[in-house]
């Protein structure tokens, strides 16, 4: 049995960032019982960015890197954990949401330049394009949920949609996001002010050029490499 569970995890660590895709999608679909859990959402976190730090950890990442990083996250957490629930006026989730976009901008960057550095295309390359285009969109959704407190006018949300509880904000921001680095324009959330259009623009910009070029350009090389 130990051996069997020791060939398994040899195996995992073979491909780690499609296990993380994974492992994201997993966390994705549970988000929405963040909304009244708060207990959920930190288990989730602390879980999800573990796995992050040990699979982005594989790409090279150095001391100080990850020590910056640890410090964002530390403190993405606990302002989290510190902030009042409601939404109105609540620096404290606000900057815990930037710290999120420090982090995960970061994760985006060192992603790609993992993937850039492998002389060889492989599946496990792929996915780790993918993991960072989920990335970036998860770092939209933080950005979008900053933006939020600071300019509630920002976004116009369906009414029948909570959005004065953090939790509430960050599931809305997070669909959002994705349906925009997809361009999908369901239009049930719509960006209002000026500078929160500007950031939809880029964002829309990002998932278009990256699917179109990055993955594109990825997939056909992968699949023009002779297979032993």
């Amino acid at each position: 049995m130990e051996k069997i569970v020791g060939q398994a995890v040899a195996k995992a660590r073979q491909k780690p960032f499609f296990w993380l895709f994974v492992f994201i999608m997993g966390v994705l679909l549970f988000t929405p019982l963040m909304v009244d859990n708060r207990f959920m959402w930190v288990v989730l976190n602390v879980v999800y960015l573990r796995a992050l730090w040990v699979n982005l950890a594989e790409g090279g990442m150095r001391k100080e890197t990850k020590f910056v990083l640890w410090g964002f996250w530390a403190a993405a957490l606990g302002l989290k954990l510190a902030a009042p629930e409601s939404v109105e006026g609540n620096m404290l989730y606000m900057a815990s949401r930037l710290c999120s976009v420090v982090v995960l901008g970061a994760c985006v960057v060192l992603t790609i330049r993992h993937v850039l550095r492998e002389t060889e295309v492989t599946v496990d390359s792929i996915f780790a394009a993918i993991v960072a285009y989920v990335f970036a969109a998860l770092a939209f959704a933080a950005a979008y949920s900053a933006l939020y407190v600071l300019a509630p006018a920002s976004f116009h949300f369906p009414e029948a949609v909570t959005t004065t509880q953090n939790a509430a904000v960050d599931l809305q921001t997070t669909y959002f996001s994705f349906v925009t680095i997809a361009t999908l324009g369901y239009g049930d959330i719509t960006p209002h002010l000026p500078f929160s259009q500007m950031l939809v623009v880029c964002e829309a910009m990002f998932g278009q050029f990256y699917v179109a070029v990055v993955l594109a350009w990825l997939v056909s090389m992968y699949a023009s490499q002779p297979k032993t």
